[in-house]
């Protein structure tokens, strides 16, 4: 299977107007060699003959002169055309006999004004581009592919119509597919708005789209080796330094992903993971943060979390459980919450068995407190508890979450919480704000001062806020429409963007964070646990982070490392805590994220797609990631769900 990349495919699909090149694969057999040539007159035939020479040398060299490349396009489309007047059924049959098959696309000239501004360019394309068309069946087929190496990242497919009196074939994409697993259908005016609102192509293309005509190309020629057309879109951006950012965003994924062997059957990654953080690194952070200022940092036999506290929410399993053994091990008390009872328990016996106390011993430093998350009163007990036993709290990790599994339907009882607003918002963040808001007395009191870790996620990309914010229509909704479990007042996109709103709003609750205690965000990426129900457990171990290694190494940093090495993640800055900078190279995320939602849901759900295919690729063991601009940008909007937060949860406070 051939292989191509996204940024040739954007550029094609918007009918840039330029003159584009392609050349079939050395296994491409046409269906028939072109046989209008001979009844033509011998000048032209070598005219064209003569450019077409030309031309595939530039695409298998890539180093012909520009302005000799130029010409022989001049050339070549004023010879084919007249020799399309000529006639006109022949040619365009020629065409047609011609053009069924893969092509690779080799580059593009931009448009004449850009040519006279640039002083004459070719700009070829550094990764694979592959087109494809299928005349011989109705209606016709187009496919643009989008891979790294034989892995399906992206494809896109419609149909296309071919007017053989005016050479012009017009086409439309209706249909995404990712990985080649997921199937997203587009709507007909989509593409058009994809291009004229990120850049890539021509804001007429869109004007096209609303008036019911579609992208086209002018087609030049087709044979054995070499096709060219003209797109008619007619631009206006200067594509080639697009390309080139792109090209250079996507060539750091792609060979991040294949810098080893290659991925097996798409899902099946068999490299090895990253390390994570090393247990005398994780030793040094703590013992630097926690004995410093006692000066005990030479003492090596003293604990570094000696007398520390942390409560740690969703603690019997995966991230919450390998966080609960990292404190444990060093020292401190671990204050376990989970609604887990089994889970719990076997925690609280792993950890004592391995320090070498009884279970049942009292000076275990193991508190379990079985606590659902979508029971607030559940959740204001357990703080009392603590808050009785504990008057110091050192670290609140507020990790426990769910997302809803691909059956779920708005309205269902399963995604109501216990108060019978939505279960997710309700465990992923307004749960936590009324541990933070209970328990912040203890963890003020904290030397140093006491910290605030939310396990959030680099997929709230996918969400700009205004599900969050909160709402009183005095038609029964109250609050954010991301709590709502009524389903005239969700928004249709309620269960795909229940997760990312959830976390959203947890940034929103770091941000507003005041006082000494500092609060920060940390996303594990891709890990292997059991969030997204058992049936995907597996898959999360096979394929993601692992939860002992690499997928905890950011809520590590995130709890030991200090105020001055946190910086702008810390309370109101702009940054989160991450593990892998493969959200770093996706391009232009501010830009689709300010389009329309449609869009900004199918490009996050992309990037989310390349993050675990590369993120093992780019694991560091320390980043400080910028997230999404209403992320930190909308500071009245944040207020404005505190102070609701502050009133929901007011009967538990």
């Amino acid at each position: 299977m051939l292989r191509s990349t996204i940024f040739i495919y954007i550029t094609l699909l918007l009918g840039v107007a330029s003159t584009t090149a392609f050349t079939q694969p050395q296994s491409f057999t046409p269906a028939r060699k072109s046989s209008f040539l001979a009844s033509t007159t011998i000048t032209s035939d070598a005219d064209i003959q003569e450019a077409k020479a030309l031309l595939l040398r530039a695409a298998e060299t890539k180093l012909e002169n520009p302005d000799r490349v130029l010409d022989a396009l001049e050339s070549l489309e004023k010879h084919c055309k007249k020799k399309h007047k000529e006639d006109p059924a022949a040619f365009s049959k020629d065409i047609m006999d011609n053009i069924s098959g893969e092509w690779r696309l080799i580059f593009t000239t931009g448009t004449k004004e850009r040519q006279k501004k640039s002083g004459g360019r070719v700009n070829y394309f550094p990764l694979k581009a592959i087109q494809k068309f299928d005349a011989t069946v109705e209606p016709k087929v187009i496919e643009n592919g989008i891979y790294a190496w034989n892995l399906p990242l992206l494809r896109f497919s419609g149909d296309f119509d071919f007017d053989e009196r005016k050479r012009k074939l017009e086409f439309d994409f209706d249909l995404i597919e990712l990985l080649g697993l997921i199937k997203i259908k587009l709507g007909r005016k989509d593409v058009a708005k994809i291009g004229a609102q990120t850049g890539l192509g021509s804001a007429n293309n869109e004007k096209l789209a609303d008036n019911g005509r579609r992208a086209f190309f002018d087609w030049i020629s087709a044979d054995e080796n070499i096709a060219t057309a003209r797109g008619g879109g007619g631009a206006e951006e200067d594509l080639s330094s697009l390309i080139t950012q792109l090209s250079g965003h996507i060539s750091q994924v792609a060979s991040a992903i294949h810098s080893g062997e290659r991925i097996e059957r798409a899902f099946g990654i068999p490299l090895q993971q990253p390390a994570g953080l090393p247990t005398h690194l994780v030793e040094t952070l703590a013992r630097n943060r926690y004995t410093a200022n006692k000066g005990d940092v030479g003492d090596m036999t003293i604990p570094p979390m000696q007398g520390r506290v942390a409560v740690i929410t969703g603690a019997a399993g995966g991230i919450g459980r390998e966080l609960s053994k990292v404190v444990y091990s060093l020292g401190g008390n671990v204050v376990a919450l989970d609604r887990n009872v089994t889970g719990l328990k076997e925690l609280r016996k792993d950890l004592d068995r391995s320090n070498g106390n009884d279970v049942e011993d009292e000076r275990s430093r193991v508190l379990c407190l079985v606590t659902n998350h979508e029971d607030l009163s559940s959740v204001s007990s357990s703080a009392d508890v603590i808050k009785s036993k504990f008057g110091t709290i050192d670290l609140l990790v507020c990790n426990a979450g769910l997302t809803y599994r691909d059956d779920c339907l708005p309205g269902e009882d399963r995604m109501k919480s216990k108060h019978g607003y939505d279960l997710a918002f309700t465990v992923n963040y307004l749960s936590h704000f009324l541990l933070v808001e209970k328990l912040m007395p203890c963890l003020s009191s904290a030397s140093p001062s006491g910290r605030i870790v939310h396990l959030t996620s680099s997929f709230h990309w996918k969400v700009d806020g205004s599900e969050i914010i909160p709402i009183d229509n005095g038609n029964g909704m109250n609050g954010p429409m991301a709590y709502q479990s009524d389903p005239s007042l969700m928004s249709m996109k309620h269960i795909e963007r229940s997760y990312a709103n959830s976390k959203l709003a947890q940034i929103w609750q770091s941000r507003t964070t005041e006082g000494c205690v500092g609060s920060v965000c940390a996303c594990p990426t891709w890990a292997g646990t059991g969030i997204a129900g058992e049936e995907s457990r597996d898959f999360l171990r096979k394929n993601a982070f692992d939860v002992s290694g690499p997928g905890i190494a950011s809520a590590l940093n995130a709890m030991l490392r200090s105020d001055e090495e946190l910086g702008d993640a810390l309370n109101n800055g702009k940054s989160i805590v991450a593990n892998s900078r493969v959200i770093e190279y996706i391009p232009f995320k501010e830009m689709w994220a300010r389009v329309s939602p449609g869009l900004r849901d199918i490009m996050a759900e992309i990037s989310a797609l390349v993050l675990l295919l590369g993120q093992r690729f780019t694991f560091e063991q320390f980043i400080i990631q910028r997230s999404s601009p209403e992320s930190y940008g909308c500071r009245d909007e944040m207020e404005l769900l505190r102070r609701w937060s502050l009133k929901e949860v007011e009967p538990w406070l």
